[in-house]
């Protein structure tokens, strides 16, 4: 098998805008998660529910 980083790479800074850096110091099961199809991702109900109960800036660790 042949692995298609040319064009990972490319995904990865022009899509994703991760550094050149970022990509190749990524391990290969977190590149590969990361492109994963997640057929179980979230809605666009499911995340306006999940912004409404935990909005940014509130610090629920009382750190």
């Amino acid at each position: 098998m042949t692995w298609p980083f040319d064009e990972w790479h490319r995904l990865a800074v022009r899509h994703l805008q991760l550094s050149p850096s970022e990509f190749w110091a990524m391990p290969l099961a977190d590149w590969l998660s990361l492109i994963a199809i997640d057929r179980s991702a979230l809605d666009r109900s499911d995340l306006n529910k999940l912004m409404k109960d935990h909005p940014d800036g509130i610090d629920r660790q009382g750190g």
